[in-house]
Formats: structure tokens, C-alpha cells, sequence
């Protein structure tokens, strides 16, 4: 599989007891315990290969409005505060 992952996030694993996480014709699948390594907004968004402007749709549909790309990139880099419901819709 061919896909971005951030240096020192989990790999990708095929087993038993694994998850499938699936966005479009790609899929990657992980176990739920390496989810903890994940640090920060923007490493999630690279695990889950999510654009700056997809990851600001994606948690518009769970807060119920959508987020520009701009602002996405100020809550990554830490110039700006993410609001409580969105930390819950990463």
C-alpha cells in the first residue's frame, strides 16, 4: 500500500482483532490500542490521509458547520484554540 504516513505514527497491520478504516478505494487498518500514539490534530489528519480542506468538512458534518482550511492549519500549527466539539469530532 502506498499511502502518507507520518513518521512515528502505526503502521497500517493486517490480523485478527484489527479495525478497518475505510475512506474511499483506500483502506488501512489498524488495532484500536495504536490509536493512543496519535498526537495532535495534524497527525491524525495525515493518518487518516485527509486534506486540510476534507478535514474541515468531515468535522462540519459532526459540529454542523463547516470549517475552512485555513482555520484547520491555524488549530494544527497551535495559533488557535480548537473549540471543545471539535476536539471531540477528531
Amino acid at each position: 500500500m502506498t499511502s502518507k504516513t507520518p513518521k512515528g505514527a502505526p503502521q497500517p497491520k493486517n490480523a485478527a482483532g484489527f479495525i478497518a478504516v475505510s475512506r474511499g478505494f483506500k483502506s488501512l487498518t489498524t488495532r484500536l490500542g495504536d490509536l493512543r500514539y496519535l498526537k495532535g490534530p495534524k497527525q491524525v489528519r495525515e493518518w487518516l490521509i485527509l486534506s486540510l480542506s476534507e478535514t474541515g468538512l468531515e468535522i462540519g458534518k459532526y459540529v454542523g458547520r463547516p470549517f475552512d482550511k485555513s482555520i484547520v492549519s491555524l488549530w494544527e500549527r497551535g495559533l488557535r484554540p480548537v473549540p471543545r466539539e471539535v476536539v471531540c469530532a477528531y
